[in-house]
């Protein structure tokens, strides 16, 4: 008779037999950020304090166990062994920061959401309510770097690894709660004085019943009464345990639009990043490998299209970081003229000799623009002119984002937003944003830097994006309206308002890929669009229907040409990056972004401007094989089936979903 190692160790105790370390997010329905619809994110220093303290803190967080029991599947007994947490999402922090003395208690509990939690942090944990089942103690906890994702990395990890843990059992009927009890008796700086601020620790949002959380938190490590919190601190949780259970990564829910439609007349273009989307244009082109992007006017003077590629030399540091910036105002839109005169499609008869840059990445060709203060909340609409209270003049943007040039000037002098003309070449306009930092929440200096220019060329009428060094951009805490919120950022060009119309949507390309390409003369239709929507929860106004454990997903068609015969919505495991064109199968200018496989999802015949889906792809709950799960959509017109030419007659953009939980 044999026996391996497992069943060796199984056979003095359950608890000895267990899965590898598994996880759970605490709460279990806050899937990428704060809010399930993924809109933004903010922070609270309550938990852990932003600033150095000589008295440090004390807080408690209590969970429901529901959280454990719910799609995290825990049936039984689990041994907890890290109690980590996450900076605000989509915020940069070099780390650094000490936090000592720190004292850790995980409890079980019979407190729950219900009710708040007392003020008196010995009521909740006295052993009428509550029985420790741990405690560790760290003499110094440094907080880790926030590299600035979305969801953020962790930065704070409190290991009950190497201590005495009796089980945390949420499916019993008495005290099945989780809460933890954490003091630290100071907090010193970070290794220099202009990075100090400790990020803000990534919190939840909602109602008490939604979140089935809460906390208590005070600024002394000695404090015995503190203020009562219905937002407690997102929390993963580490476990191991003798049933599968948890999950061994939390991949987020993400949303991603890639391709590019056809169909329309469209004199502009434009890539739209989301919230928590990586900023790829910062990096070569992922086929032609080239730095940057030119846009080439088909004639000068008087261009009417441009043809878009891949390619741009380096950042001109020498040339156009000179002088000094002309602005290193957060929010601030500067007029520079006189230059060269500048021709660009739909521009003035005989160019513009008048420009605005801005300090939120985006330069105003229009001479006719009084702007001064920047946009900082980078909508579609906006960009298109589809806002009738908002000015949308011609512009190009290498990235609109909010930045703020000011972040970074005390210890880079030369940071800022610059203006010039070329001493070497005096037909060249440089607009250059040098180690600029962005609006967030750490107040100190040098945080982010980013490095990026615009080059004018008022002899060729060639326009130019470099890119710099640049800190990855995840999205923005800040942007907070209904209608911007979820935007990180948008790059290409604009006419913006064209005779008191907005242009037409070219819908949002994937301008690391689908390249080159032209615009057109500015027609009557914009290009067809492809969205996810879900339910029971919803899509946030930029994000789309987001894919976890429950949603019904189902997806929308836009800009359908009128005298469409057959639409088809196309759902796919897989992508074709680039896109696939064929004379015999696309039409010039449209591409299949999913595979020939695909499945036709939904068919319509005689596809009506706005295609509202009705077949819906439920994500199930309790199946663990579908986290990280990707899925493909994109809707096309198969006009050639009926008519001689292409099958595809129209294409859509296409979108990227992944099934996820945190």
């Amino acid at each position: 008779m044999t026996m391996n190692l497992l069943q060796l160790s199984c056979a003095g105790s359950a608890l000895l037999c267990v899965l590898p370390a598994q996880n759970l997010l605490l709460p279990d329905n806050h899937h990428l950020g704060e809010s399930q619809a993924q809109v933004y994110a903010a922070g609270s220093i309550n938990w852990w304090g932003s600033t150095a303290s000589a008295v440090g803190r004390r807080f408690q967080v209590l969970y429901d166990a529901s959280h454990f029991t719910g799609v995290g599947g825990v049936t039984g007994p689990i041994r907890i062994t890290h109690v980590a947490f996450r900076g605000e999402d989509t915020e940069h922090n070099t780390g650094g920061q000490v936090f000592t003395t720190v004292v850790a208690t995980i409890y079980s509990t019979s407190l729950t959401s219900a009710a708040a939690l007392s003020t008196t942090f010995a009521t909740n944990i006295a052993a009428a309510t509550s029985t420790p089942l741990g405690t560790v103690a760290i003499p110094a906890l440094t907080a880790a770097p926030s590299v600035g994702r979305a969801p953020n990395n962790i930065n704070l990890v409190l290991d009950f690894s190497n201590v005495p843990m009796l089980p945390l059992d949420p499916t019993i009927a008495t005290q099945p709660n989780f809460l933890l009890d954490v003091a630290y008796s100071t907090q010193m700086v970070g290794p220099a004085p202009e990075l100090s601020d400790m990020i803000q620790i990534q919190d939840t949002a909602g109602t008490v019943a939604f979140i089935r959380g809460r906390g208590v938190y005070a600024p002394s490590a000695l404090a015995l009464i503190g203020t009562a919190s219905s937002i407690p601190p997102v929390l993963v949780i580490r476990f191991v345990s003798p049933v599968p259970a948890g999950y061994p990564m939390l991949i987020p829910a993400r949303n991603e639009r890639y391709g590019g439609a056809c169909g329309g007349a469209t004199s502009s273009f434009y890539q739209l990043f989301a919230h928590g989307e990586y900023f790829d244009l910062k990096d070569p082109g992922q086929v032609d490998l080239l730095n940057g992007m030119r846009l080439t006017p088909n004639a000068y003077p008087g261009p009417t299209f441009y043809t878009v590629t891949g390619g741009a030399p380096p950042v001109d540091v020498l040339n156009g970081v000179v002088g000094v910036p002309i602005s290193v105002q957060d929010d601030q839109t500067v007029p520079f003229a006189p230059i060269p005169a500048f021709d660009y499609p739909g521009g003035p008869a005989g160019g513009t000799t008048a420009i605005r840059p801005s300090t939120n990445g985006y330069v105003i060709l229009d001479p006719a623009s009084t702007e001064v203060n920047a946009d900082f909340s980078p909508t579609v609409a906006e960009w298109l002119g589809a806002v009738a209270a908002v000015p949308s003049p011609a512009r190009v943007a290498p990235f609109w984002h909010d930045f703020s040039p000011n972040k970074n000037t005390i210890i880079d002098p030369m940071s800022g937003l610059y203006a010039v003309i070329n001493p070497v070449n005096p037909a060249e306009v440089l607009i250059t944003w040098y180690r600029v930092g962005r609006f967030n929440s750490v107040a100190q200096q040098g945080q982010e830097y980013h490095t990026m220019q615009v080059s004018l060329n008022s002899a060729t009428g060639v326009i130019e994006f470099r890119y710099g060094p640049m800190d990855q951009i995840w999205g923005d805490t800040f942007t907070t309206s209904v209608t911007a919120g979820g935007t990180s950022g948008i790059t290409g060009f604009t006419r913006g308002t064209i005779g008191g119309v907005a242009s037409k949507d070219p819908q949002s390309r994937d301008l690391s890929i689908e390249r080159p390409f032209r615009t057109q003369v500015e027609g009557a239709t914009g290009h067809m669009g492809n969205t996810v929507v879900a339910a029971p929860v919803v899509q946030g106004p930029v994000y789309m229907g987001r894919a976890f454990y429950g949603q019904t997903l189902k997806w929308n068609a836009s800009n359908v040409p009128a005298g469409s015969l057959l639409g088809v919505q196309l759902i796919d495991i897989a992508a074709a990056r680039p896109g696939i064109m064929a004379p015999f199968l696309t039409a010039p200018g449209c591409m299949l972004s999913v595979t020939p496989g695909a499945v036709l999802w939904e068919v319509t015949l005689f596809p009506p401007a706005s295609v509202t889906g009705t077949v819906g792809l439920t994500i199930p709950v309790g199946w663990p094989g579908f986290l990280g799960f990707d899925l493909y959509a994109q809707y096309v017109i198969l006009d050639g089936l009926f008519i001689p030419g292409p099958l595809l007659t129209v294409t859509s953009n296409a979108v990227h979903t992944t099934v996820g939980l945190q």
